[in-house]
């Protein structure tokens, strides 16, 4: 299978930052630590080289170091306000202020470094097919996942994702995955999206934006992968990225 993402014109493929997004990045990381991510230039350049294929590659966010970094790389980069709320607020505003349309919108949140490109033309190709709101995508947990409230799981039933949750799981269910951060949207679904401004009890209950979506009646369809793709949500985290991407 081609590793290069599919090429085309009518997608954009959005980071909320590069490689941990801009709200992370600055409640998350120490400045030595946050000095540190920037030098390994080499691990996080070829993840830019390989996503700037699908038709477009934008980073959004509110971050200057993160801009000047993406800058200096050549990459093409989007400053947003540090109010926005989500990663997807910031994708929407960033993408309201280019002068060009995409058929395909799609969310790389930017603190799952490892998510393979091959599961990402998978994502591209189910969303090329679905008439869901939003697609996403989901892997099996692994055993410290399923009691970790950074890990997001997605309860499946009938080939549709059912609920999203950070609460602990103390028995796998095969009903259960992980849900990877990332989504695919349509312009018609991005814009349906960004007009969702109030947040809902269950979002802000478990800090998880695609609750809202949900609680609005937005539906949505998934790719099952099994590669890992851990998440960045504290510095033991980014240690273990590191090491793999070493």
């Amino acid at each position: 299978m081609d590793t290069q993402l599919q090429e085309t014109n009518k997608e954009l493929c959005l980071d909320c930052g590069l490689c941990c997004n801009g709200a992370l990045f600055r409640t998350m990381f120490t400045t030595d630590k946050e000095k540190s991510y920037f030098k390994e230039k080499d691990k996080f350049e070829p993840r830019m080289v390989m996503s700037r294929r699908v038709g477009s590659d934008v980073i959004a966010t509110d971050h200057g170091h993160i801009c000047s970094y993406v800058n200096a790389i050549g990459g093409e980069v989007i400053i947003t306000s540090p109010d926005l709320r989500t990663g997807t607020e910031r994708v929407c505003a960033a993408y309201k202020t280019l002068s060009r349309h995409f058929d395909f919108i799609i969310n790389i949140q930017g603190d799952e470094p490892l998510i393979d490109t091959k599961d990402i033309n998978k994502l591209i190709k189910k969303r090329k097919s679905s008439k869901a709101d939003v697609v996403t995508m989901i892997s099996p947990l692994n055993k410290r996942q399923l009691t970790d409230r950074n890990t997001v799981k997605a309860y499946v039933d009938d080939k549709k994702i059912k609920m999203f949750t950070r609460s602990a799981l103390y028995d796998k269910s095969k009903s259960f995955y992980k849900h990877n951060g990332i989504y695919a949207f349509t312009h018609k679904s991005l814009l349906k999206i960004d007009k969702l401004i109030s947040q809902t009890p269950n979002e802000i209950g478990e800090n998880l934006e695609q609750l809202r979506w949900a609680d609005n009646n937005c539906s949505f369809d998934y790719v099952k992968v099994n590669s890992y793709a851990g998440g960045i949500d504290t510095i033991e985290d980014l240690a273990e990225i590191e090491s793999l991407l070493s």
